[in-house]
């Protein structure tokens, strides 16, 4: 017959400030602070620590779990739903991979979840994505369109947030972003110094929420003014940045009769849509329409013909962003802090669909 065992006795803040020597409200100050710092010194703050982990200390809001065994703690990818439901290929589906690639064993779990943009996250917390409302998730990498009340309903609960591929200017907040400015310059610098003149944009709409496609407009705007070339509405379409996206813009640009010799689409599903859209009228590419996109998607390569596009480091983003989480898990800010970008270099890889215009 064996002997029953007591239930073994939960260790809380008393226990801790007794191993650390230190007041229970030290240990207190410590777990509920913005920062995760407290009113300790540095010393009192190291010595509470080992205490958690030597006793095996387990407050039940996961920031704090994050404080005491960063290691342990678990990373939530956060979509916007401005992305749409087809993510499994593109842009998202190549960052989402190299995001889980890049976190470091034996980390973690990674939940994936979407967030609405038109959701007030500030006057409706129960709608937040459930691995953020469960407080099972320390490390929040966020992606897509932004929503600012999100940002701030994650600051509230003091978690690590990266925003992956659009820029805020928040306090407290890191951005890791290519330089879309900089990479839409390169593709005009391209058409252009083949001899085109008459190029269409194929974008989304030029939404303030939408940093990544206002900065491409930026880099567009700003090379075309250099070459004595017009943006106006004449060569702006706008559609879905998506595969049937680029279908509807090649569509629109069939139609005018002073038809361009180049189009540029702000990605890579637009162009391969508007290739497509051109094979079924008769439209070769790049003999009769030059088309250039952005991101170098894994499919980039391997479309008939071989795309010509910006390559966007989408592995150095993911790399990144959790290096930049993983910092802010283990040293958190206060919304005071500055805000910090990391803006990461693009270059323009040219294939097959882009030649000079016919005479």
């Amino acid at each position: 017959m064996t002997e029953a065992t007591a239930p073994k006795k939960r260790v809380g803040i008393v226990e801790v400030a007794r191993a650390a020597g230190v007041s229970p409200s030290a240990v207190s100050s410590v777990f509920r602070s913005a920062d995760g710092k407290g009113r300790v010194s540095d010393k009192t703050r190291a010595a509470i620590m080992d205490a958690c982990r030597n006793l095996g200390y387990e407050p039940l809001h996961a920031p704090s779990k994050a404080q005491i065994r960063p290691e342990l703690s678990d990373y939530c990818f956060a979509l916007s739903s401005a992305a749409g439901m087809k993510f499994r290929t593109g842009y998202y589906a190549d960052l989402i991979s190299c995001v889980t690639n890049s976190i470091p064993e034996p980390d973690g779990h990674f939940h994936l979840c979407r967030f609405s943009v038109d959701t007030d996250y500030l006057s409706h917390p129960e709608m937040l994505p459930l691995p953020i409302r469960n407080n099972t998730v320390n490390k929040v990498l966020c992606a897509g369109r932004v929503n600012l009340t999100l940002i701030e309903a994650l600051r509230m609960r003091n978690l690590a947030i990266v925003n992956v591929g659009q820029e805020v200017l928040l306090g407290g907040i890191t951005s890791v972003l290519p330089d879309f400015q900089g990479g839409a310059s390169l593709a005009i610098e391209h058409l252009i110094s083949l001899g085109h003149r008459r190029i269409v944009i194929g974008a989304g709409a030029f939404s303030a929420g939408d940093s990544n496609t206002l900065s491409q407009r930026r880099g567009i705007e700003e090379t075309m003014q250099r070459h004595q070339l017009e943006l106006d509405n004449a060569n702006l379409c706008f559609n879905a940045p998506t595969i049937e996206g680029g279908r509807a813009v090649m569509e629109e640009l069939i139609k005018h009769s002073d038809r361009a010799t180049a189009l540029y689409c702000i990605n890579d599903a637009m162009a391969m849509g508007a290739i497509l859209q051109a094979r079924e009228r008769n439209i070769r590419v790049p003999e009769d329409l030059s088309v250039i996109g952005f991101d170098d998607i894994q499919f980039s390569s391997v479309f008939t013909p071989p795309l010509t596009t910006v390559h966007v480091p989408i592995d150095e983003v993911a790399r990144r962003s959790v290096e930049e989480s993983e910092k802010l898990a283990e040293n958190p800010v206060s919304p005071e802090t500055p805000h910090k970008s990391i803006i990461l270099p693009t270059h323009l890889i040219e294939r097959q669909t882009t030649t000079r215009p016919a005479l």
